[in-house]
Formats: C-alpha cells, structure tokens, sequence
C-alpha cells in the first residue's frame, strides 16, 4: 500500500553473522537531499560503497525502483580504486528497465532501472547517484541510512530544503547531529549519523527497524488523489475516507447476484458469512497499482466487473456488498505479514500502514476480515492478529486492536504410537492437528497446490526427521475449527535401543524449544507475537518379555514466562508419555528475560535427556 519511493526500500533486514570486525562491504557516504519546488518533490541519492572482497560484490548490483509518479533521471556511476582514482565508468546502454510485475501483479506502473558496476582488485569504491521526481506524495522523506545490518555505515546525512510556509512533522530515532538554518523565504534541516555498533538479529527479536537510525518527514498538508492532512490521525482518516466516497457502486447484475444468495437469511452474522464466502470464490487478489492507485482504491464496480482487485479494491468493493444488504461495516488500515509487528507510532500520523481489511460490528460481536485471503471466515491469522488498526470512520478515525491469538488458537497436538521392535526396528503412527501458522500453511496447501507439488512440500516441511516415512496424508482442513489434521506412518531404528541382555533404552522424542542464549549474552528485547504451544502423547508398545519397574513419574515447570510438564505412566505393556509445553506472547523485559531464559534451559535440558530404562520380566 506505501506507494512512496524513499530511502527505506535500502532497509534490507536479513540476519547476517558478523566476523570480527572485518566487514564484506562499507557505505563509506550516503548523502540525500530533499526539496520541494514549485509543489513537487525533488530527491537527490549519492552513494559511496567500499567494496573490501568478493563477499561486497552484491552490493554492485544496484536497483533503482520507480514509478509513472516517482520518476528517476541523472544516473550516474563510476568506481574509484584503492589510491582513489578513477578507473571505470557506468555507460548509459548499461542501465537496463524491466517491469517489476509478479504473479500477483496485473497492470502494475512501478518498474526499476538496475545495473552492475564492479572492479577486479580490492578493495574499491563503487560511487553512484540518481534524482528522483514525485508530482503527488505523503511523505518527503522516509530515510533510514542503512543498506545492511552487517554493512557499517561511516557517515550520512539528510537535507531538507523547502518553503518557510510548507509545514512538516518529523520523526527520528538514533540521529547523532541536527541543525537548522532559515533564509527568507526557505528553511533547511540537516541530520548526520553513523551506524557503526552493528545489530546481529537474535532469536524472537522484535522488528529490528525500532533500533536503527531514522527519519521520518511528512507534510502536514498535501495532495494525494485530494487534498489531505496529517495533522492529526481525525484528520489523515477523513482523507482516507474521501478516497472512498461515491466507490461502493455496484452494477445492477452483481446486486441482483447478492440478492439471490441471501434471499431467504435474516441473520446479518449469517449473510455476511456467505457473502464472505461469495467473495472468496468470485475474486482474486492482484496488485493493481497505477497512478494515484498505491494508495487510492478503486470502485467497488472494478472488482465486480473485473474479479480482481488488491487489497484495497477487494475491501471496498466487500464494504458495498454488505452495505448493499444493510451490514455496516469499516475500511481498516493495518501492517500486516511480519511475525516481529511494527508498532504504530500513534504521535506520528502518517501512512504507517501496508494491508487494508474489513471491520463489521454486529450487536457486540466484531468480525475481522482479510479480502484478500482464502482462509476461514473471521479469522485474521498470524498476518493480521494482535496488532493495532486504524478504523476509517468520518470524522471519527480511531484506532482498534485485531485480537491476539489464544492458546487453544496455536496449540499444536501430537499422538505417536510406536509398535514393539522387530529386528532393532519399529513402525510408528504419527497424528498431528495443526493450528495458527502452521495451520494456514497447510490449509493453503491442500487448496492450492497441485498434487505433486504438496507432497514435495509436505516432505520438505512437515514430515518429522529421523523417520523412514511409509505414508502420509493431509486431511481436510476444518474450515469452522481453524485446524487440519496430518497423519504419516514410517518405521524407527533407533527408539528401542539394547544396552545389554535385560535392559533396553527407549529414546523420548524431544519437543522443539526455543533457543535463547544467557542474559548477559542477549542485546536486543524478546517478543513473541504469538504464544508457542505443543502437546504430544507418545506411546511405546515395549517388546513381549520386558516391563518398565519405575514409578508413574511426573515433572512441572512454572514460570512467568510459561510453563512445561513431563509425565510418564506404564500399563500393560505400554508406556505413555506426555509432554506440553506453553511460552506466553508479548515482550519479555530484561528483568523478564532472566526467568525466560532459565526455564527454557531447564526444559531443554530435561528433554534432551529423555529416555527411560526397560527390563527382562525376571518371571520369563
């Protein structure tokens, strides 16, 4: 949804292993400057990337996205070598353009220009820069001065010049210098930073751009499709909404269409469910992005027309449908998808959003729908649950939290049933119920895929290690429980393990537990945006002839954080074993961390010694 071309597009967050302090690549200088001239927005890029060995060399392939509405010019590139001199220079016919259309893309405006630019002695300095022109924008600057958490940032600076009567809110984080100069009729902001104590990512951190150096600048007034403004989030809500005005017409056929489906239903909960459902089978989701489009929605009539639309058009467009059978419902903005959320900055308003869906209230009774998903009705999943959303309301904006989900929404159930060995083997059934993540997963699989495709899916993801798989099967999703069922046979050489004439060792399959390293190792928070939750039952069919003599045993774990429990029983001739295990969601402190941390390692360490001791019956 954030069609704005800025500095951020640089933010590529994925986890790096840092070695020493030897570093592959070094952005040397990134300076940007920003103004606004007769009403548009003018960004000039410059670039100075060191290049210290054949790891740096990806950061030679530069990619410059724009757009009919971010248009770039004056692309200029040259390489400097380890004395500073001049020794290769970009030519024009090599800057290539290709769309950047996917398969979910149809008639989307936004390209990029690329190119590569590289040298063959080490170290070099690749230099580069570009201006970029916006007619229509809201916001001048989004800049964060970093091209890779492991690449050092040595210095950067952005400017921005622009009319005494053009007002700005800025927001910035970990910026080391500020200034400010006011001529007659032009005002001049200039920060510089570094980022050099570089950030390596740790296990369920939150999102990372939090602890970076950034910043952000937005008109308070502008124009966007119409005129808008971020004075307060009342005000950038009523712009959204007159993006929305005269957009819920539908064309007389797709009315009647809707009339016949819920004829004979008086229940609103009931028609929206099968209109719901009307949708998932009419329409597919698209980026359709041209123009003003980024951020401006198309008719609810494009959709019924076209049967595509993004996630805009496909939430407007359901918007009228409902409204066309007297079911009131809300335009939501939302960012969605990442596991680690990004919270809103409520003192900031401005676009912070990425996803758009559907609120309705029905006596009391919330409903959230995503448009653009195939998933069970009402259910906002690991992309949308437990974050902020901002509701579009006239004159009444406001923000709403999307529910988080529950222990009973995550809990992942498992029942093994191991045969007695023959020959140092066992066959084993294994029955799982998957929910939340893994249930969407799966659920988009088995209607999606085709045959073949699921299976090496299936093998590649879901089936347990260290088995010889026989068979398995996903069955059917449950739409209305959110859960789906996965059953694989195989056969085990190494659970009944012989350690002597009358003893035989049973190895316990260990649970998955999260990993964390000690408090004083860690450098960022804990967050968890869902809870974690596993049960397994697993039983062992012992061997004719052997018993296990140990007392019904049982361990508990409790803690702040969450808790574990591990017990064991024997009855003729089986031993059952079952394991659960619980770590709340939400942001774990320092002092929090402590508790996480010690009774992760207690778990861990009780599973990774899982095993018990059988014996020869002495009366055989």
């Amino acid at each position: 949804m954030k069609n704005i071309l800025t500095l951020s597009y640089l933010l590529i967050l994925f986890p790096a292993i840092l070695t020493g302090q030897s570093h592959d690549a070094e952005l040397i200088s990134l300076r940007t400057s920003v103004s606004i001239n007769r009403g548009r927005l003018i960004t000039n890029n410059h670039f100075e990337i060191k290049i210290n060995n054949r790891g740096g060399e990806r950061y030679t392939d530069v990619v410059i996205p724009f757009s009919t509405m971010n248009r770039v010019s004056n692309i200029e590139a040259f390489i400097l070598d380890a004395n500073g001199n001049e020794v290769k220079k970009l030519s024009r016919r090599d800057i290539k353009e290709r769309s950047t259309v996917s398969g979910i893309s149809f008639y989307r405006d936004r390209k990029e220009k690329y190119f590569t630019l590289n040298h063959h002695e080490y170290p070099y300095t690749l230099v580069y820069s570009f201006q970029m022109r916006q007619r229509e924008f809201v916001y001048l600057a989004s800049w964060t001065p970093v091209l890779n958490l492991d690449v050092p940032t040595r210095h950067a600076t952005l400017e921005v010049d622009i009319p005494v009567s053009f007002e700005i809110n800025i927001h910035k984080q970990f910026i080391d210098q500020y200034s400010f100069k006011e001529s007659e009729d032009r005002m001049f902001h200039r920060w510089e930073t570094t980022y050099e104590e570089l950030i390596v990512p740790e296990n369920y951190s939150p999102s990372l751009h939090q602890f970076l150096p950034s910043v952000d600048v937005v008109p308070l007034h502008f124009k966007y499709a119409k005129n808008g403004s971020q004075t307060s989030w009342v005000e950038f809500g009523n712009w959204q909404y007159s993006l929305l005005e005269g957009k819920s017409d539908l064309p007389v056929a797709e009315k009647l269409k809707i009339n016949s489906l819920v004829a004979e239903v008086n229940c609103k909960r009931e028609k929206t469910n099968i209109l719901y459902e009307y949708l998932q089978n009419t329409t597919r989701y698209v980026n359709v992005s041209i123009e003003t489009g980024g951020l401006n929605p198309y008719p609810a009539s494009y959709v019924a027309r076209n049967r595509y639309g993004d996630c805009k058009a496909l939430t407007n467009y359901f918007k009228a449908v409902l409204e066309h059978v007297g079911v009131p419902s809300y335009y939501t903005l939302i960012w969605a998808g990442d596991r680690r959320v990004r919270p809103i900055n409520k003192e900031f308003p401005a676009t912070q959003f990425n996803h758009a869906i559907l609120g309705v209230f029905l006596d009391g009774d919330t409903i959230w729908l995503d448009c653009t998903s195939k998933g069970p009705f009402n259910y906002p999943g690991t992309f949308n649950q437990n974050r902020e959303a901002l509701l579009i309301d006239k004159n009444n904006s406001r923000f709403v939290d999307i529910p988080a989900f529950k222990k009973a929404d995550v809990k992942r159930e498992r029942l093994f049933s191991f045969s007695s060995p023959s020959n140092s083997r066992s066959s084993v059934s294994i029955a799982t119920v998957y929910r939340g993540a893994e249930f969407e997963t799966l659920y988009m699989a088995e209607r999606f895929m085709q045959r073949n495709t699921r299976d090496q899916f299936l093998r590649n993801e879901f089936l347990i290690k260290g088995f010889d798989v026989i068979g398995f099967d996903l069955k059917e999703p449950d739409f209305f429980n959110q859960e789906v069922a996965f059953e694989q046979v195989a056969s085990s050489r190494n659970t009944f393990v012989k350690v002597g004439e009358d003893q035989m060792l049973i190895r316990i399959l260990p649970l998955n537990i999260p990993a964390f390293v000690s408090s004083e190792e860690r450098k960022l928070p804990v967050k968890l945006d869902v809870p974690i939750y596993y049960s397994d039952v697993i039983e062992y069919n012992l061997p004719e002839g052997y018993i296990f003599i140990e007392e019904d045993t049982e361990h508990v774990i409790r803690d702040k954080a969450g808790y574990y429990r591990w017990a064991s029983s024997y009855s003729q001739g089986k031993i059952t074993v079952e394991k659960e295990f619980f770590l709340n969601q939400g942001e774990y402190t320092s002092e929090d961390y402590i508790g996480l941390y010690e009774f992760t390692k207690q778990v861990r360490s009780l599973e990774s010694n899982g095993s018990v001791l059988i014996h020869k019956s002495k009366d055989i």
